[in-house]
């Protein structure tokens, strides 16, 4: 609880100081442009991890990790130049499954070998700054869901926690769009993202 406590108060920082910093920035044309195009429709594809702590049958523990590629989109609305709202959802089939001994737990006897397949949804409050009329940094703070299904020696999985993240997006032309994005769910899911845009 503490560390969830601490990373949403890392989050909100970072959020209110890109915030801040959008406001005393003079918008360029770009921005302008922009916010003229109160829409953002983005597809992505990236690299996903989700970690947990495994309780197998009673007799032993574990912690494994889930690893693989994920595709999805999104959906912007901007409500000022420097200020928008996500919706995310993305998938990834066939994550592969490695266990590992936890420091303070009982090793398991058998190495967990599994595949299953992990949804993600979220939805976000987006700020960002433009640092030049083609380079933005955004952040993101939200609320997100993460299931996996699995079996038959894991459990299926599901979680609801805060979501958070920051990138840097690179404009080519006045509607298209490029950024790459590190997130993070609770202290389970991580994902980087290549995401194209399209603004209108």
């Amino acid at each position: 609880m503490k560390a969830r406590a601490k990373h949403w108060l890392k989050a909100t920082g970072l959020a209110m100081l890109l915030l801040g910093a959008g406001a005393v920035v003079a918008p360029s044309t770009a921005q302008a442009q922009a916010f003229e195009r109160d829409w953002k429709v983005s597809v992505h594809t990236g690299r996903a991890s989700l970690d947990r702590y495994t309780l197998g049958g009673g007799t032993w523990n574990s912690v494994t990790d889930d690893s693989g590629t994920i595709y999805g989109g999104s959906v912007s609305y901007f409500f000022h130049p420097n200020f928008s709202v996500r919706g995310t959802y993305e998938r990834g089939s066939d994550f592969s499954t490695v266990n590992s001994c936890p420091d303070n737990g009982t090793c398991p006897a058998i190495l967990i070998t599994e595949r299953g397949d992990v949804r993600h949804t979220a939805i976000a409050l987006v700020p960002e700054v433009s640092l030049t009329d083609n380079i933005d940094i955004f952040s993101s703070l939200g609320y997100g869901m993460t299931r996996k299904s699995a079996g038959p020696t894991l459990d299926n999985y599901s979680d609801n926690d805060f979501v958070y993240g920051a990138g840097i997006g690179y404009r080519l032309d006045r509607r298209f769009y490029v950024s790459g994005e590190y997130q993070r769910s609770g202290s389970d899911y991580d994902v980087f993202r290549i995401a194209f845009s399209i603004r209108f």
